[in-house]
């Protein structure tokens, strides 16, 4: 395991708040993932930045993603008051390909948010993947409404399967 990644996994079970230059420090170190290697169900959370989608996360309290084919992702599930991994319809449907981020090609997935705010509508909102390991991939997410030159870019990470 790398400094990178033993370093994002201490993050994460440690719950730690990390700047966003220390956030994209972890993610220039790691490998580049392909888009059929994140097919599957996926739990996560935010990696805390200060980043307000953090917030955001927790109101709609974000239960991961499903990649299950190149055009076929479902972007955003949620936890319903039974407990239960539904589709959260505002953020829409997504796409997964290869796009060049940080001078490194790997899978990202792109969507159109299809809330009903007038700021989000149809926001093209495009979240770059880095691999971790078999189980964990960090993303780096920006929106056309919320550029990371004004908002900052927000951390998330995804843990394979339906428990985090």
């Amino acid at each position: 395991m790398s400094s990178a990644e033993a370093k994002l996994h201490s993050i994460i079970n440690n719950k730690e708040t990390i700047s966003e230059a220390t956030a994209f420090e972890i993610f220039d170190a790691l490998k580049p993932v392909s888009p059929e290697e994140v097919f599957g169900e996926w739990t996560g959370g935010p990696v805390e930045t200060g980043h307000m989608t953090s917030k955001w996360c927790q109101d709609v309290n974000f239960a991961g993603k499903k990649f299950t084919s190149l055009n076929d992702v479902t972007p955003v599930w949620v936890y319903n008051d039974a407990g239960e991994r539904v589709f959260y319809e505002p953020a829409g449907t997504a796409r997964l390909r290869e796009v060049k981020f940080r001078g490194v090609v790997s899978a990202c997935d792109t969507k159109k948010l299809t809330s009903s705010r007038e700021t989000d509508d149809k926001a093209p909102t495009m979240d770059y993947f880095r691999w971790v390991d078999e189980n964990t991939i960090l993303s780096a997410a920006d929106n056309k409404n919320k550029p990371a030159e004004t908002m900052g870019t927000f951390f998330f990470y995804l843990k394979r399967g339906l428990k985090a």
